[in-house]
């Protein structure tokens, strides 16, 4: 159960899960139910799965992760994020996109001084324009694996997430003073495409 529980931790829907990652997760909540049931409702008809499994579902087959609070945790326990960055973006195509960039600086196990002035920098900073920043690096930067690298699920798809999700943290980091580019940060997005 405690595998179970920390996938959960990790599978913030806010984080971009692909489609099969979803159905993964889902399959994963299914096994987990409890064998005997006798003298339970099927899981289907129980309200306290169904519900956070529509939630989950309806959010990951129509993309609508923008209403999805954005959540990071240090240590196991949630905090507020530093920094909350609207990503905006036109692609190629002329698909226009919208999603939110969250991140949390904290170096260690605890926050320095330089840590608390990198996210007063990133609260303050504007923001405009730092979507498509991002997308044209990313489209400029393009991500292939690596020599040895072995990736069970390749696509154009795949490569253009990982490029922008790349992109995302050299961007946002980029804006902070060099003194401060080194600190650590955690982030969370809602952005999931489309890239192309």
């Amino acid at each position: 159960m405690d595998e179970l529980t920390e996938r959960l931790d990790q599978a913030d829907p806010a984080t971009g899960l692909r489609r099969d990652e979803a159905a993964a997760l889902i399959m994963a909540m299914v096994d987990e139910l409890p064998a005997d049931r006798m003298q339970r409702p099927r899981w289907w008809q129980n309200l306290r799965i169904m519900v956070p499994l529509g939630a989950v579902g309806a959010l990951a087959l129509t993309g609508a992760a923008i209403a999805v609070p954005l959540v990071i945790a240090v240590n196991g326990e949630h905090v507020d994020l530093d920094a909350r960055v609207p990503i905006v973006y036109e692609t190629e195509t002329g698909v226009s996109v919208t999603c939110e960039y969250g991140v949390y600086v904290m170096s260690g196990d605890a926050r320095t001084a330089e840590d608390e002035r990198a996210a007063e920098i990133l609260a303050s900073e504007d923001w405009t324009g730092v979507g498509q920043d991002v997308y044209d690096s990313a489209i400029a930067n393009p991500h292939v694996p690596q020599e040895g690298e072995i990736w069970a699920n390749d696509s154009p798809e795949l490569r253009d997430g990982v490029a922008f999700k790349l992109a995302l943290t050299r961007v946002i980091t980029s804006r902070l003073p060099p003194d401060l580019q080194g600190v650590g940060m955690g982030s969370t997005d809602t952005c999931t495409g489309p890239f192309r």
